[in-house]
């Protein structure tokens, strides 16, 4: 028979928590698709807990996905800046000192398709380096 699901951590009452497998998964929407069961007869047949069941059903319908989303990854690692990419942000400053770091950010991404992780700080420092500062800008816009 199929392994419906595997332990993998323990409750504080010392009850296994159950993983389902993506091929349960499968089976449920399959089922779910091709039958008129309703959800707790499918959660009898494959001895699922009924909320389970209906967690699946209901983001197939919603997002049309079955497998598990992924969670407690940060995303796309960051990438070094490199001198092509120091310059453009040079350019963005030279152009316009009062830019945000968001919208840096987003003006790096959308040229480069670059994710970069930056603080205030480190645009500070930056900007310093070039001689930018806010303080000096109010004479150029009126």
């Amino acid at each position: 028979m199929l392994k419906i699901s595997s332990t993998k951590r323990v409750t504080k009452s010392g009850k296994p928590y159950k993983k389902t497998t993506p091929e349960l998964r499968q089976l449920i929407v399959d089922k779910w698709k091709s039958t008129n069961m309703s959800k707790a007869e499918i959660s009898r047949l494959f001895e699922v807990a009924y909320t389970t069941v209906d967690s699946i059903l209901k983001t197939f319908d919603r997002e049309g996905r079955i497998e598990k989303k992924k969670t407690g990854t940060r995303g796309p690692k960051n990438q070094k800046v490199n001198v092509e990419h120091k310059e453009f942000i040079l350019n963005l400053l030279d152009e316009d000192c009062a830019l945000t770091l968001g919208l840096i950010k987003k003006k790096l991404r959308d040229q480069f398709n670059l994710s970069v992780y930056a603080q205030k700080d480190q645009v500070s420092r930056g900007k310093k380096e070039r001689f930018y500062d806010a303080s000096k800008a109010k004479g150029l816009y009126p």
